[in-house]
């Protein structure tokens, strides 16, 4: 992570602003910017970017998860920052929401496939949806009866965390301003 991606990432965790309220975003011309980077975080993929952002619409097909049946997990990472304007700030509120409506979505599908459906939601500030906060306790618990250190267990949930900061740090630093680069 370079200085300038650290720096912007800091201060999107700590809420400060990133930008200037009501400019067009530089990469999809449509939206105007938020001055803490909701948009920024999710928009439009960036240019020599194979994906928006490494966890949206990624699905994880698990075999074996429960009784034998296999899992279908959807990732789906989102702003904690949406609908502050209307509703306030209220930590994981993001993350419940968007749990719920991937198991309204999927669910039914699933269980009609013989699969069980786990929604892996969580937000850019770290808070995980009792879903996905589960099903990390259990691939936990398979990494340490595997692995003998406790180094090693924790060297895989931090290298996924540090990913996710990491591309969150990119989307922002390439729609901030030139002046602040």
């Amino acid at each position: 992570m370079s200085a300038l991606e650290y720096r912007t990432i800091l201060k999107y965790r700590l809420m400060i602003p990133l930008f200037p309220v009501d400019e067009p975003c530089p990469v999809c011309h449509k939206v105007c910017l938020d001055s803490f980077g909701e948009h920024a975080s999710f928009a439009k993929k960036l240019p020599g970017f194979k994906y928006r952002m490494i966890w949206l619409g990624s699905d994880i097909l698990v075999f074996g998860w429960a009784g034998g049946k296999h899992a279908c997990v959807d990732v789906t990472g989102v702003s904690p920052l949406v609908g502050l304007r209307d509703n306030g700030f209220v930590a994981g509120q993001a993350a419940l929401k968007a749990e719920s409506s991937k198991v309204a979505k999927h669910e039914k599908a699933c269980l009609e496939n013989q699969r069980v459906f786990i929604p892996f939601a969580f937000d850019t500030f770290g808070f995980l949806a009792p879903e996905a906060e589960e099903f990390f306790n259990r691939v936990q618990r398979v990494v340490q009866s595997n692995f003998s250190t406790p180094k090693t267990q924790n060297f895989i949930f931090s290298r996924i965390g540090f990913a996710i900061q990491k591309e969150v740090a990119a989307q922002l630093v390439a729609r901030l301003p030139a002046i602040l680069l």
